[in-house]
């Protein structure tokens, strides 16, 4: 047993998409925990507002965990929280909205998934996509490790994290 609890640990300590996938499915839980929170304390009227107040949180809480545990970065906080935060937003926009609208009412692809019989298939199909180009645009344009390097090397940039 103890053999098998250190593979497992050596194999998140070391892949990234692993890791990445973790903290995925905790910023889903931080959304959907925020959201029913919200809805059963403020009622169904604040949806919207408590809507919002779920996606930021689960924005920041995936951008500090991603940072940390991810792709462990050292670059300036601010620089790169607001690119990780303004990738976030496009990609969804591109191929979580854009592609529900394409499939679902261009397309007429509107069949329902069989366990989330409320969530379209078309949806989850987007959603997929926004998985892959956050990790990309992540990996490639917010935590790189030019940036890292970069501060590492300054001890005047540590002081900024």
């Amino acid at each position: 047993m103890r053999k098998l609890l250190a593979k497992v640990r050596q194999l998140l300590s070391n892949s990234e998409i692993i890791r990445y996938l973790i903290i995925g499915v905790l910023t889903t839980l931080v959304n959907i925990a925020i959201t029913i929170i919200g809805n059963r304390f403020l009622g169904l009227e604040w949806r919207y507002y408590t809507n919002k107040v779920a996606y930021v949180s689960a924005i920041l809480f995936s951008y500090a965990a991603n940072r940390r545990y991810v792709f462990r970065s050292k670059a300036r906080v601010l620089p790169e929280m607001v690119r990780f935060s303004a990738s976030r937003l496009l990609i969804s926009l591109i191929f979580e909205d854009g592609g529900y609208y394409l499939l679902y009412d261009i397309v007429g692809f509107q069949a329902m998934m069989p366990i989330l019989r409320h969530v379209p298939w078309a949806k989850f199909i987007g959603m997929i996509f926004v998985v892959i180009a956050n990790y990309v645009v992540g990996k490639f344009l917010v935590f790189t490790g030019k940036n890292a390097k970069a501060s590492s090397a300054d001890p005047d940039n540590s002081e900024a994290n």
